[in-house]
């Protein structure tokens, strides 16, 4: 057991006393980012330059491709677009996804949102990468802003690193690897489960809010592709038509979250990552002197996430069914009506209503969609007994099927446990790589 000494940082602990800390600046010879070209200039995409943004770091370890590529002239006509040369790192700085790494494999530039990173003669690529994996939650507790949070370029080279004999940190990162690749291969085949599970239970709600529950049901063109056929007794309406109205929600920041506040309240990033349908109780709160001009929903209002980094997820929605006041925070467009809320909420999350949702939106770094585009959402609308049973049927349905997500999901978090744990132990210097590995 080799001798350890205080980091004299909590969140590091312990470190073998041979190492010590230093910064991630003394450390790399490239720390950059980059820009997003204007949007509205055809000029600037579909051309043969990777193009990096925050949201590819959702889902991968490996960047191998991009989902949006630009061209020479987007490159001539912005100071700030650099092709960095493979390999490298990319490090997320704004939104949901602050803290996410990838490795670039591929020569390419990135977007405001990400800071690419390389480590000098003296460092290993895949130490810093793995260190950065281990450092996201420190990344998190730093970030500041309001409904867009961000980390800055400063930040992450005044973040901490330790200074580890180059041998050493390739020791560890062959060991981590293999270590690694079996969890996330675990991970992986688990997420599909996942996926198929979404994709059915995606399938039973768009088949019932299009179709009701009648198989002999005579049935109509909706008029409507997305849409199909629909009973006879059925209308199509836009969503404006159903709604009473249709306004946004008020600017509620991260500094104005009390853990104790006066009143519940809903922010558009937690409508993607804490809420699954129907909620009666806000996950967060605040005080009501510290919002000025408070936006309060009532039971039944549909809320709309109007900014997302996923265009497939755009606009997710869910349904207040509480009975203690509440507020909706900016960037989330309320919709209050005289339906069924539980149905409404289904048929305005389903697969035809996602559709039109996502159409014609660019995949760029941020995506919104306003209370216009919500609004002119086709929607398939029974009378309201039968939007009545069928949300009971797909309460109980949908709950069996949340049932086993939810299952998978533990599954993950035990993984993502593991595995954060195993980087901590390594990269810190509490465990030697085995001799044996």
């Amino acid at each position: 057991m080799r001798e350890m000494k205080d980091s004299g940082v909590d969140w590091i602990g312990k470190i073998p006393k041979s190492w010590y800390l230093t910064k991630i600046k003394y450390c790399v010879d490239l720390c950059g980012s980059g820009t997003t070209p204007k949007s509205n200039n055809i000029e600037y995409y579909d051309g043969d330059v990777s193009w990096i943004q925050s949201g590819d770091l959702y889902s991968t370890d490996v960047i191998k491709d991009t989902a949006v590529k630009i061209t020479g002239i987007a490159l001539r006509d912005h100071s700030a677009l650099k092709v960095y040369k493979k390999d490298f790192l990319v490090l997320a700085m704004y939104g949901a996804s602050i803290g996410n790494v990838s490795i670039s494999k591929i020569d390419a530039c990135v977007n405001q949102a990400c800071c690419c990173l390389k480590t000098n003669a003296n460092n290993d690529l895949m130490f810093l990468y793995y260190w950065l994996l281990y450092c996201k939650e420190n990344f998190l507790i730093k970030a500041v802003g309001g409904t867009q949070p961000n980390i800055s370029q400063v930040m992450i080279k005044n973040q901490c690193f330790l200074v580890v004999p180059y041998r050493e940190q390739l020791k560890i990162v062959s060991y981590l690897d293999r270590e690694c690749e079996k969890l996330n291969k675990i991970t992986a085949d688990i997420e599909r489960e996942i996926e198929v599970l979404q994709e059915y239970k995606q399938s039973v709600i768009t088949k019932a809010v299009t179709k009701g529950l009648d198989k002999n049901v005579a049935m109509k063109d909706s008029g409507v592709d997305c849409i199909g056929e629909v009973p006879s007794t059925w209308e199509v309406k836009r969503a404006k038509y159903i709604a009473e109205t249709l306004s946004k929600g008020n600017g509620i920041t991260k500094e104005d979250i009390v853990l104790d506040g006066d009143i519940q309240c809903v922010r558009y990033g937690e409508i993607y990552t804490q809420y699954n349908g129907v909620f009666w109780q806000a996950v967060t709160r605040t005080n009501i002197e510290r919002i000025s001009s408070p936006k309060y929903i009532e039971k039944g209002d549909i809320l709309f996430a109007g900014t997302g980094e996923l265009v497939s997820e755009i606009g997710k929605n869910i349904v207040f069914m509480g009975d203690e006041p509440c507020l909706a925070g900016g960037d989330i467009v309320v919709m209050r009506h005289s339906q069924n809320p539980v149905f409404l909420n289904y048929a305005m999350n389903s697969n035809y209503a996602q559709d039109q949702k996502s159409m014609g939106k660019a995949k760029l770094k941020v995506v919104h969609i306003s209370a216009t585009d919500i609004g002119n959402i086709r929607i398939a609308l029974p009378p309201l007994n039968e939007q009545e049973k069928i949300a009971e049927y797909l309460d109980k349905y949908c709950s069996t099927i949340d049932v086993a997500i939810a299952d998978k999901q533990k599954q993950l978090d035990t993984l993502a446990e593991y595995k954060k744990s195993l980087i901590y132990e390594y990269v810190t210097g509490k465990k030697e790589v085995p001799v044996d590995a």
